[in-house]
């Protein structure tokens, strides 16, 4: 258990030191940072491997989803800020979630009655939700600065919204798949509402946050009612907090 507790904290400190290393290339040297990127890749990767195993491959597959997207997420967000200080606490909050994550997957199979029932849930539930908001504003970056095709970013999009709405579905239900249909149309919502962002004239990050609130309401939805206690409560809860949410971003938003 000992040794398998050191591939807990090896993957977080491996990104940010793999992270910091990006400011060196910083758009200098394109194949620098491909290959940071995939060394972040490998040593998420890895870390899960010690920790879980591949022997049941589609498990793998939904355990190691959220944090290497969340990676991948965090270098294409970073190329477009310009700030010192930013990059350093996004890099340290990466690392941070990443490490919380691999230690809920620790304890839930090697220590369970120190594991906290939903914990799991609740902290891929917040990492889908940032990674999200990332990856959506490093989307919109290409498409206003790299003129990449708005119908391209919008299937990149559908994709990740697939592979993490399905890993949110079976963190908190298993036997989720009685419920397959959200993930075709949770996805979809999420590729229609990019599409939709890029006619705003805001900026990318406004456009992802709206657009990551929108995914949070419609996500938190989809799992209430896999879960089967979807009320009206509930319902106006997750209608309050994103309207609260957009009211806030919209009212102090530069539009062009």
């Amino acid at each position: 258990m000992k040794n398998k507790h050191f591939y807990v904290w090896a993957a977080p400190i491996a990104v940010f030191v793999i992270i910091e290393a990006l400011e060196y290339f910083h758009w200098r040297n394109l194949w620098g940072i491909y290959a940071l990127l995939l060394a972040a890749v490998i040593a998420v990767v890895w870390s899960v491997i010690g920790i879980a195993g591949i022997k049941k491959t589609a498990e793998f597959f939904l355990i190691v989803t959220t944090p290497v997207f969340l990676a991948i997420g965090t270098f294409l967000f970073l190329l477009f800020l310009e700030s010192w200080w930013l990059p350093q606490i996004i890099a340290l909050f990466t690392s941070i979630m990443i490490g919380i994550y691999l230690e809920n997957i620790y304890l839930r199979r090697y220590n369970p009655e120190k594991y906290q029932e939903y914990s799991l849930a609740n902290i891929s539930s917040f990492m889908n939700l940032f990674l999200f908001y990332e990856i959506s504003a490093a989307l919109f970056g290409f498409i206003v600065f790299l003129r990449f095709e708005v119908w391209a970013a919008s299937l990149i999009i559908i994709a990740i919204a697939f592979f993490i709405t399905h890993q949110n579905l079976w963190i908190v239900s298993p036997d989720f798949t009685k419920n397959w249909l959200y993930i075709i149309i949770v996805p979809f919502v999420a590729g229609e509402l990019f599409w939709v962002m890029n006619f705003l004239p805001s900026s990318i990050y406004v456009n992802a946050f709206i657009l990551a609130v929108m995914y949070y309401i419609v996500m938190g939805l989809a799992k209430n009612q896999v879960l089967r206690i979807i009320n009206r409560r509930i319902f106006f809860r997750y209608a309050y907090i994103g309207g609260i949410s957009l009211v806030v971003v919209l009212a102090t938003a530069k539009w062009a």
